[in-house]
Formats: structure tokens, sequence, C-alpha cells
């Protein structure tokens, strides 16, 4: 075995040398095949360069690249779109409507008309008489007030001495009972004058007299 190995290695140098004399030759053979076969040699460098373009070419289109075809351009018009236009307002209906009553429930007997104070429906006779207005006190020992339910107009106002007084007047109502009953004030003498009533009191100061 060690005489095998002194063997191989006393080889290297020459053979070292034997593939130094064949690459010193590769150049010669290159440079024989290019005198000879020049057009040949030009035809394949141009034929390679050719694919390696088209290949090229195919891997940027397969891949999403340059050669991929964009969308053009959306133009936007001056318009605004049909969601953000001003929204114009409907006009409205017009309707023409028709009264419709029934008349059986809307005239009054022939003896009967509105009362002139509060509209109530009555007789000819109480609708329009002669009001009647009268003094009636509202403290604690006055109440309950006799007559306050059949009145057509009521007054409260403040009188004196901390409390308020009514002034009641009657036209189509009428009232078993009227009271308790007091004293006049100018100024319920000025707004009794206004419904030209009767006014009906118990005592007063001197200038609610003369008035």
């Amino acid at each position: 075995m060690i005489v095998r190995i002194s063997a191989f290695i006393k080889r290297v140098p020459t053979a070292l040398k034997a593939s130094r004399r064949r690459s010193k030759g590769i150049p010669a053979a290159l440079k024989g095949f290019w005198v000879g076969h020049r057009a040949i040699a030009i035809a394949g460098v141009v034929i390679l360069a050719v694919v390696i373009g088209f290949s090229g070419v195919l891997l940027a289109v397969t891949v999403g690249g340059s050669a991929r075809q964009r969308p053009a351009p959306r133009r936007w018009s001056h318009s605004l779109p049909p969601r953000h236009q001003a929204r114009r307002p409907s006009p409205w209906p017009t309707v023409d409507p028709t009264p419709t009553f029934d008349s059986a429930y809307s005239s009054l007997p022939p003896d009967w008309d509105y009362s002139d104070l509060d509209g109530v429906a009555t007789t000819s006779t109480l609708a329009h008489r002669l009001p009647l207005a009268v003094m009636v006190a509202d403290n604690e020992v006055s109440r309950p007030q006799s007559g306050i339910s059949t009145a057509s107009i009521v007054i409260q106002a403040y009188a004196d001495g901390g409390e308020d007084r009514y002034m009641m007047i009657w036209q189509e109502g009428t009232a078993s009972e009227i009271g308790p009953a007091r004293s006049a004030r100018p100024y319920y003498v000025y707004w009794a004058a206004e419904y030209k009533a009767l006014y009906g009191h118990i005592g007063g100061d001197g200038h609610s007299i003369l008035a």
C-alpha cells in the first residue's frame, strides 16, 4: 500500500505538466474556431441575446411588471354625482278640500240662537237677555260659592285685605242661589260696563257707588 502511494506521488508532477500543455492549447483551439466559424459564432450570440430578452418580457408579463396594461385614468366631470347633488324639494300637493257637513246637526231650531257672551246654543229669549254681574267673595269662610257653575263668564281679581274676589256674569244660565255677595270695587264696575250688565253688590267705596 505504501509503495502505491509513493508511485502516485511521483506521477503528480508529470500529470501537472501535461495539464498545463493542454490548457495552453485551448486558446489556440478557440482562435481556430473563431477564424473558421466566425459567422456561426455571431449568429449564436445574437440568437442567445434574443432568447434572453424574450424570456425577460414573458417573466414581466407573468409576474405583473411594467408590461401589464394599466387602466385609463378616470375623468371627473365638473358636475357632482347624483347622490351629491342638492335635492330639490318636491312641490306641495294642491288639494281643494270640499267641506262636508250634516245640515241636520248644524242648524238650530227656529226659536233658538247662540248666546252673546259665550256662544252657547239656547232659546232666543235667553241668548240675548240682559247680562247680570254679581260680586262674590273668595275667602275660606265663603267656600263653596253658589252659582259659579251656571255663570257664562267668571272674573277673578285681587280686591284688598290679602284676598281675591269674583265677579260672575250670567246670561243664558240661571242660578237658584248666588253668593256670598260682596262689595263693589271700581275696576269691577268698569268690567261690568263693558258687558252692559246689571251690577249686583253689597256696599262699596264712594268711587264705586258713584261710578
